[in-house]
Parts: C-alpha cells; structure tokens; sequence
C-alpha cells in the first residue's frame, strides 16, 4: 500500500508581504495530526471554521508560520515484490 505524509512548503505567494515562512526544518507530519495542530490554533485564536484556510499556524517543530496551502502530500511509492 502507498502511505502518504504531509510535508509543509511554502506554495502561497499570494498573500499580501508573503505573510507565511518558509519552514526548512523539512516537517514529516500524518495528516491527521497537522490537522488536528492546525485547527486546534484555528480554534485557539477564536477563527471560525469558515475562515481557517486563510488562517496561518506555527510549524510543530520550529515555530515558522505556514499557511494550509503550504502543505503537500507526499505519496510514497509501492516498492514491488519479486
């Protein structure tokens, strides 16, 4: 089966000054738990849900803030057998 991790890099340019950073701490994270940091610092700063992919969060790991479009997925690909 092929996994898949999301990675955070920075694909938003189009906010206004580049607001989001470019995070080179190369994060490996499960999608269900940057999702879970992500909308845990939505709620904290008391963002509605219908706003939480303009919003921006921390990095888990060294604190430079992504934007929700700065995550890709990576798939890794089936190793085949002999």
């Amino acid at each position: 089966s092929s996994l898949s991790s999301p990675s955070v890099v920075n694909n938003d340019q189009s906010l206004e000054g580049n607001q989001c950073g470019i995070c080179y701490c190369r994060p490996l994270w499960c999608l269900e738990c940057l999702a879970r940091w992500f909308a845990s610092r939505q709620t904290n700063n008391h963002r509605p849900p219908t706003e939480w992919l303009s919003g921006r969060v921390p990095c888990p790991t060294c604190r430079t803030y992504f934007c929700a479009r700065d995550v890709s997925r990576l798939v890794v690909a089936q190793q085949q057998s002999d």
